[in-house]
């Protein structure tokens, strides 16, 4: 089964026999084979409609030298991942379950700054990743929590005109909104 993970893990059957295996997870060999191939494959299963409930398990579990092995093969494409409807789902996992506070701020820190980073709090799938980051990073890393909501405060005009845009913006702190019309952005 570690050897067909990704194969295995991109079909709806295949997926919860997975699933289950992480589930039930206790430190044999086999098992250990079969999460290693799951955290080493992370990144193809992550954008798998099916294969993303793999990695979410895995993540959930909490175990922190699963999670440094899936957060190491996702680096550099967090950015796309959260612009997947698939990837997002894990990108949220990955912000609520990282090991280390560093690398909580090493996932932010990759989102926002990467060129059209903005875009993900206007995108339908990465503004879930960012209402995570903010949640995840207001207890955790304050000066990150700061630099998430200046790049917030500097979309303010444009959420303002959807749905999703209103619950990011419910983050901000009350007269922290600037009164711009949106037709200056």
């Amino acid at each position: 089964m570690a050897n067909n993970c990704c194969q295995i893990g991109s079909t709806k059957s295949g997926y919860f026999v997975l699933c289950d295996t992480v589930s039930k997870y206790n430190g044999r060999r086999h098992e250990h084979a079969v999460l290693s191939s799951i955290a080493a494959n992370a990144l193809q299963l992550s954008f798998d409609q099916f294969g993303n409930f793999v990695v979410q398990s895995l993540l959930n579990l909490g175990l922190p030298y699963f999670n440094f092995k899936i957060l190491d093969e996702l680096r550099g494409q967090y950015f796309s991942l959260s612009l997947n409807k698939f990837g997002s789902h894990v990108m949220e996992k990955c912000l609520a379950n990282a090991p280390s506070v560093q690398q909580l701020e090493q996932i932010i820190h990759e989102l926002l700054n990467r060129p059209g980073s903005s875009s993900l709090f206007l995108d339908e799938y990465g503004n879930y990743v960012m209402q995570a980051a903010l949640v995840e990073s207001k207890d955790k890393s304050w000066p990150i929590h700061q630099k998430l909501l200046e790049r917030l405060r500097l979309s303010a005009g444009k959420l303002r005109t959807t749905n999703f845009g209103k619950q990011l913006l419910k983050h901000l702190p009350r007269n922290s909104i600037p009164i711009i019309p949106s037709y200056y952005y």
